[in-house]
């Protein structure tokens, strides 16, 4: 016999961004109890509301399979006696697991075989174990954790109700003062009271009728099906917003779509104004015409019923009325203003107590963004965008359209240099050297905003890198992840021919006397800022579908463009596909390694490719094979240095694996005469410096 398990837990509202998150963590969670606990089970659904948590499992068994058990023990050295006989450690293991001596048996060869015993397990019924389900509700994983009352227990919010039902019984648990049973509740006001669910099977059906839609697909579905049919009603369309209705959707258990009106003398505001008020605040949907121009109308999602919707719409539309009054407030007033008069502002607006003013960070964007151009060879007509644009980027900040409305920082930014005539590629900059603002965000789209946008990343890193800010765990309060990823995604967009070190090195000389308050500099500031890239870059290789070891030995180096490390990783990959790859890879190691060694006796110092320079050095390799390989690393040494690509390189270096080969065959580096020894290291150390210049081989796995 099989009968349906429900789970669900009642809480006080979650909030919208966990919803989906927690029901599919909780999933996950009963699934594996099911499994670990030998319950066959069918169809498992997941269901979630603000205000609940819910697992409906099909057909789950009456009773556990019955299964073998394998049960380890000690080493065969200490299990038996040299006389053969059992020791007293495995007569304790055979009588702590209930097996007789004869049903003890060895796995694997010698003394270090290990004692086992096989056992078979009777199932136990199901209603016996599923009160193991407390560990799976109170394991629950959230964001954040609170404490309510006097309970012990931290959870995402307060625990209401519980309900655990195996067919129609009732399966006693209790958590945190909350007893389970077959209660649970509908809509908090549209609901007539309390639901009493006759068996797990009644679930989604009879929150429908408490007017709760608990699948949240459903939920959606509901939503966009409304959205579309009130937009068309209007000749409007309503974009696709797939983070809007995300969060739409878990705000609300019973769904109902509305579409409101506002004044059409609003629309003179910058679009990005309206949009935001209406997306950000209220949780609108802006609407537009056939001809993709914004609409004075909305689209809302009321969470009940169609009744009295009349007077919901006529709600809605008051509040934002009064907000786009004050939006069009704050943007006439500015508009009395000048960019001089608001960038003269930024001395009153801090970037950090110990990093200044945003005023001083304008001056830095300057330096940064100056010298970033002349490393480009920008054109002298962009040059003197990027100028303007770093000199204005930050002007927004101290309007009050951007004090009251923070996100819109850099689209205000852009609406204004509009208005105040500013040129249309410095005013987009302004906009966009924010970007990426967020998840699934790309970076700057313009030259002069990418330009702008990486000095300010990576000026903020090396700022609070510098103060020791370096983010641990899940805490970054100055968005630093965001920034370090912001850099790699505009160096990899725009294939700057710029090594991040360097570019660092340039952030922290525009810091000039204000850097006197940071804590890590120098070398330790430029390492532990590739220590915090080097992982995101490795990750967005391993995302190109290249292996993690590959990833891992190319973003050893930091001291090459970014795109350099792609490639790199790009043509190991390759290689790794071909059937010299072992070769080649053992052929590079054995290299480091022999040369590693040298330098921990001390036969290996300094620059060892200096060194090979000098004739007396070179002269003393007269061996076939060491000539030939001094030869072939010349050749190496040029095509390498004027190599286009990483695909390039890695081609420079691979004429060099069959004269190590051979050289490692024919010659003794370890020669007796010393002048002959330090000829033939020089080389090895030469080497190993110029394959160290393209990766770290030896975390490759071959």
């Amino acid at each position: 016999m099989k009968r349906t398990l429900l789970i669900e837990i009642g809480l006080e509202e979650l909030p919208a961004e966990w919803v989906e998150p927690a029901r599919d963590a909780f999933r996950a969670r009963v699934l594996a109890f099911l499994q670990e606990m030998h319950l066959s089970y069918g169809d498992v659904r997941a269901y979630a509301t603000p205000r609940r948590l819910a697992v409906q499992a099909e057909a789950v068994a009456e009773r556990q399979q019955d299964r073998e058990e394998m049960l380890r023990g000690p080493r065969r050295k200490i299990a038996v006696s040299p006389d053969g006989e059992w020791t007293e450690a495995a007569r304790g293991f055979a009588r702590s697991r209930g097996v007789p001596l004869e049903a003890l048996s060895f796995e694997g060869e010698g003394d270090d075989a290990v004692l086992i015993a096989r056992r078979r397990v009777e199932g136990r019924p199901a209603v016996e174990v599923l009160p193991g389900l407390k560990d799976v509700i109170e394991g629950l994983p959230f964001p954040k954790t609170m404490r309510w009352g006097t309970e012990t227990l931290r959870y995402g919010r307060p625990i209401r109700w519980l309900v655990v039902l195996f067919g129609e019984a009732v399966v006693p648990l209790e958590i945190a003062g909350v007893t389970s049973g077959r209660t649970t509740y509908g809509h908090r006001t549209l609901s007539s009271g309390p639901i009493e669910l006759a068996s797990a099977d009644d679930y989604a059906a009879a929150l429908e009728r408490g007017f709760v839609v608990a699948d949240v697909e459903a939920r959606r579905a509901r939503i966009v099906e409304g959205m579309e049919k009130a937009a068309s009603a209007r000749g409007l369309r309503v974009p696709a917003d797939a983070e809007l209705l995300a969060e739409v959707t878990e705000l609300v258990e019973y769904p109902t779509v509305f579409i409101g009106r506002f004044d059409p003398a609003f629309l003179a505001l910058p679009r990005a104004v309206l949009v935001t008020t209406m997306r950000r605040h209220q949780r609108y949907f802006p609407a537009f015409d056939g001809e993709g121009r914004l609409a004075p109308y909305f689209v809302g999602v009321r969470n009940g019923t169609d009744e009295a919707l009349d007077v919901v719409v006529r709600g809605n539309e008051k509040v934002l009325a009064a907000r786009l009054a004050d939006a069009r407030f704050f943007y006439e007033a500015d508009l009395k203003q000048s960019i001089e008069a608001f960038n003269a502002k930024l001395r009153e607006i801090a970037f950090h107590a110990e990093l200044g003013s945003m005023a001083e960070k304008r001056e830095r964007l300057i330096t940064l963004a100056g010298r970033l151009s002349d490393a480009l060879a920008l054109s002298s007509t962009e040059r003197a965008k990027v100028a303007r644009a770093a000199e204005i980027a930050k002007f927004d900040l101290a309007t009050q359209m951007v004090y009251e409305f923070t996100e819109l920082q850099g689209a205000v930014g852009e609406a204004y240099a509009l208005a105040f005539g500013e040129d249309a590629d410095v005013a987009r900059a302004v906009r966009e050297h924010w970007r990426p603002v967020g998840q699934g965000d790309g970076p700057p789209e313009g030259t002069i905003g990418a330009v702008v946008g990486l000095a300010d990343k990576l000026d903020t890193l090396v700022g609070f890198f510098g103060l020791g800010f370096i983010p641990s765990g899940s805490e970054d309060p100055f968005a630093l992840r965001r920034a370090a990823l912001g850099v790699i995604s505009i160096l990899r967009a725009y294939a700057l021919p710029l090594a991040p070190l360097e570019l660092f090195a340039w952030a922290r000389e525009a810091y000039g006397a204000r850097a006197d308050v940071f804590r890590l500099d120098g070398d330790a500031l430029l390492e532990a800022l590739w220590d915090f890239l080097a992982p995101r870059i490795k990750a967005q290789i391993v995302e190109d579908g290249v292996r993690h070891d590959l990833a891992d030995a190319v973003v050893k180096q930091g001291g090459v463009p970014l795109s350099r490390l792609f490639e790199r990783a790009l043509a190991l990959a390759r290689l790794s596909e071909e059937a010299t790859f072992k070769s080649t890879i053992e052929s590079f190691v054995r290299v480091h390694n022999m040369a590693q060694k040298a330098r921990r006796e001390g036969l290996l110092a300094g620059d060892p490719a200096a060194r090979l320079m000098a004739e007396a050095v070179r002269s003393r390799l007269s061996a076939p094979s060491e000539a030939a390989l001094l030869a072939a690393y010349d050749a190496a040494l040029r095509a390498f240095a004027a190599a286009p690509d990483g695909a390039a390189e890695l081609e420079a270096l691979r004429p060099l694996v069959p004269h190590i080969e051979r050289f490692f065959i024919d010659v003794l580096v370890m020669a007796e005469d010393p002048a002959v020894r330090e000829s033939r290291l020089a080389l090895i150390g030469a080497l190993d410096a110029l394959f160290g210049r393209y990766a770290d081989f030896r975390a490759v796995v071959v």
